[in-house]
């Protein structure tokens, strides 16, 4: 495969946390196929620089800049135009697309990722407590002022936030 920023370079196969990635020699950029990001993000054999973190957060709930979406990147595998969107929704991460076979990553954007979402799964972990008892005030509060209104066949708030919060199936 081509690399889609770097014409004409080829893709060298790397195995980057037991996942087997195409990265261009000459950007560093990645493409992974579908379901790979899944299994690096939940692999966490790398360790990351501080200053990562720092840039990553600073970066989150930008959006998709103005250059990403005026800039057409095309898959490796198939052409079409990538379409660029920003991972998590509001990490700041603005990742290329394709809805047939996967993404391409620029530069560094693999690292942020991992950062992000390491991050955060910390964080979910550091305050699940205070979280959990922040909802079910919430769920509490709402349980008793509309419980007499709500319908018989909605299932009860507590319940539903417990599913979304444990993911109890």
């Amino acid at each position: 495969m081509d690399c889609p920023k770097c014409q004409g370079m080829k893709l060298k196969v790397e195995t980057y946390e037991g996942v087997q990635l195409d990265k261009c020699p000459k950007c560093q950029g990645i493409w992974l196929d579908e379901g790979e990001l899944i299994q690096i993000v939940k692999t966490e054999e790398e360790t990351f620089p501080e200053e990562l973190l720092h840039e990553t957060i600073s970066d989150a709930f930008n959006g998709v800049p103005k250059k990403e979406v005026e800039e057409d990147v095309h898959c490796p595998k198939c052409s079409k135009a990538m379409r660029p969107v920003n991972y998590d929704y509001g990490s700041g991460v603005v990742i290329d697309r394709c809805a047939e076979h996967g993404i391409w990553l620029d530069g560094k954007e693999l690292d942020k990722v991992q950062v992000h979402a390491e991050h955060w799964q910390q964080q979910a972990e550091l305050n699940k407590g205070e979280w959990t008892k922040l909802v079910n005030d919430a769920g509490s509060a709402s349980n008793a002022a509309s419980d007499s209104k709500m319908p018989a066949i909605f299932k009860p708030f507590a319940y539903v936030i417990e599913r979304v919060l444990f993911k109890v199936n």
